[in-house]
């Protein structure tokens, strides 16, 4: 992996812009850290909300998932080269895999049921959700398939999921830090959708994929590619924004003020709203509103009212609050988690609720 981040660096030298390349390459190094770090806190969380457990249990919830990332279908191919490493940076252990930089192995179908991953991934090189979904079909057949999605995972059929190839995880470029972030969306299923990637056109479980083949459906949403924003000085930045007061006594009502500030179309202090960390994930307002605008459920918070569910407060400094959207003609009920956590802001020493991360309830 560091290999295909210093190509960057010499590619950028070769072309005479070595400025750009030690830019970029910061960049992602820094988004690399966003990966980790949002790991981290997922998998402090679910130990957090599984205080009572005994050590053995602890044990096993901080083990980290089982990942079958697989690379072809017929013959079945483990992974290779690059991608044990993102596995890792996704806070997963690779499985079917050589020594780091190694070739891609190959592995029976036999194999692959009795290793009884926690996750399996597809990532057929070059295919898209679809095209992949339908080599895997012909392939395999669906009682072959069935029998992995059913009997050769352990987290169930719902933690089998389809990556785009062609887009992500074959390619040793920048995209590899897209790649990452899916794969933490697919290996935690606290992060399903935090990094944008889940439900669109690429990444979804196979059930999903599977469904919209039958009944002839395209991707409910589309990943968006960011367009290069421009510098804002801090007076442009404090002219759009209005003074942000964050309530400091309920995370409830922390969500609904960033609920309200959506539906209001305010994304600027939408964001506020967000915990530093996750501020210093999304980067920046503007990347924060594409990514929700990109993403099938998170665009009805920018249009639809919300309301406010379950709130559970799992210590003095981390919260759970429910949101839930009801079902809007064809559209169907979703139920969001909001995580919250509890911080005390520079300016001054009152503690107040910010959003920490956003997922599918389950």
């Amino acid at each position: 992996l560091e290999d295909c981040l210093k190509d960057i660096t010499t590619i950028a030298n070769g072309m005479g812009y070595p400025e750009r390349g030690i830019a970029l390459k910061k960049t992602l190094e820094m988004r690399m850290d966003r990966v980790r770090e949002t790991v981290a806190f997922a998998t402090s969380f679910d130990i957090g909300q599984n205080s009572s457990l005994s050590q053995e249990s602890t044990a096993s919830v901080t083990a980290k998932p089982r990942v079958a990332l697989l690379e072809w279908c017929d013959p079945i191919m483990g992974c290779g080269y690059w991608l044990p490493e993102l596995v890792k940076l996704a806070g997963g252990e690779a499985m079917h895999c050589p020594p780091p930089g190694g070739a891609t192995p190959t592995i029976s179908f036999q194999s692959l049921i009795e290793s009884k991953p926690d996750v399996v991934v597809f990532a057929l090189c070059g295919f898209n959700l679809k095209r992949a979904a339908r080599e895997i079909v012909n392939s395999w057949g669906m009682h072959k398939l069935e029998k992995l999605m059913n009997d050769g995972v352990s987290g169930g059929r719902k933690r089998v999921f389809v990556v785009d190839g062609n887009y992500l995880v074959n390619r040793s470029g920048p995209r590899l830090i897209e790649s990452a972030e899916a794969l933490a969306e697919a290996i935690h299923p606290a992060l399903l959708g935090h990094f944008g990637h889940f439900g669109t056109d690429l990444m979804s479980t196979m059930d999903d994929i599977l469904r919209m083949m039958k009944i002839g459906q395209e991707s409910e949403s589309y990943k968006i590619r960011l367009k290069s924003f421009e510098e804002k000085s801090d007076a442009d930045q404090n002219n759009s924004k209005e003074k942000l007061l964050l309530p400091s006594t309920k995370p409830q009502e922390a969500v609904s003020m960033q609920l309200e500030y959506l539906q209001n179309g305010n994304l600027v202090n939408a964001f506020a709203v967000n915990s530093k960390a996750n501020q210093m994930r999304w980067c920046s307002p503007d990347r924060f509103a594409a990514v929700l605008k990109s993403h099938g459920d998170f665009c009805r918070l920018l249009s639809e009212p919300a309301k406010i569910g379950e709130i559970k407060e799992t210590s003095g400094r981390i919260a759970t609050v429910r949101v839930i959207l009801d079902e809007q003609g064809d559209l169907p009920l979703v139920e969001l988690l909001w995580t919250m956590v509890a911080e005390v802001p520079d300016r001054d020493n009152k503690m107040v609720w910010r959003t920490e991360k956003v997922g599918p309830a389950h």
